[in-house]
């Protein structure tokens, strides 16, 4: 079965469904005064680490985290949308660094819409890349220090814990757990932090780190010193000795 749940201003809507087929959702934005509508993906697979060829063209943004005006603004600004929400960027190729999560008040709505863009811009020969970034990783490991109130109110409406909602029962939580700590795009590193010279030196592959990546948005203890990269806090999407100049361009 499949249960789709909606918090409105009239309380939790609740519908169970026997299969995906044929079945639209709509995601509204009243805020905004519109909404967009997608189906569900007929599988999730796990990403590649390595896109070897360099997109024709492509934008990398991270750090919205819930706001889909501002989203939005950006995706329609720079081309990638149209005012309908759909792709508009060909062979182009999207990919957000990471922190969809936590602050703002409307992070289901902005991780639906790259759900949804992630297949039209398949469909167009694009790529809509998602890495996670250290928000992700707290929210699929039940660290809430920056979750807004209202997604525990969420919940509580659907009688759930709060890390229910994006557990890997669920779609956005399937969709989450498929993702990459690190790509290659092009010969163009892709990231939400940084690696540190004591990482580098392990000399893994993207794979590697990804695999360890997994581990940790799975819940399975990782015991290997590498498991660093991905569960502490100057991990692969965390660490700042880049942007600090804390390390040369070489």
């Amino acid at each position: 079965s499949i249960i789709v749940e909606e918090v409105t201003p009239n309380g939790l809507v609740s519908n169970t469904y026997g299969a995906s087929d044929d079945l639209t959702l709509t995601c509204l934005l009243p805020q905004m005064g519109t909404s967009f509508s997608f189906t569900l993906k007929p599988e999730i697979t796990i990403e590649p680490s390595v896109y070897e060829d360099t997109p024709s063209k492509f934008l990398a943004i991270s750090d919205f985290d819930g706001h889909i005006e501002g989203l939005t603004m950006v995706l329609q600004g720079e081309g990638i949308i149209d005012e309908n929400f759909n792709w508009t960027y060909g062979d182009g190729h999207l990919i957000i660094s990471g922190d969809l999560f936590d602050r703002g008040f409307h992070i289901t709505e902005c991780m639906w819409l790259l759900y949804k863009l992630e297949s039209e811009a398949e469909a167009a020969g694009g790529k809509l890349h998602l890495i996670i970034g250290n928000h992700e990783m707290f929210n699929l490991t039940d660290d809430w220090r920056y979750v807004e109130v209202k997604y525990f109110n969420d919940a509580h409406l659907m009688w759930k814990r709060r890390s229910e909602l994006y557990d890997a029962s669920t779609e956005l939580g399937r969709w989450l757990r498929s993702k990459n700590n690190i790509e290659e795009i092009g010969g163009h590193d892709c990231m939400h932090g940084g690696i540190r010279p004591a990482d580098s030196a392990l000399n893994l592959s993207y794979d590697d780190i990804n695999a360890y990546g997994s581990l940790e948005m799975n819940g399975t203890s990782c015991t290997n010193g590498a498991c660093a990269l991905v569960n502490s806090d100057d991990g692969i999407y965390w660490y700042r000795g880049m942007v600090d100049e804390e390390l040369t361009q070489q």
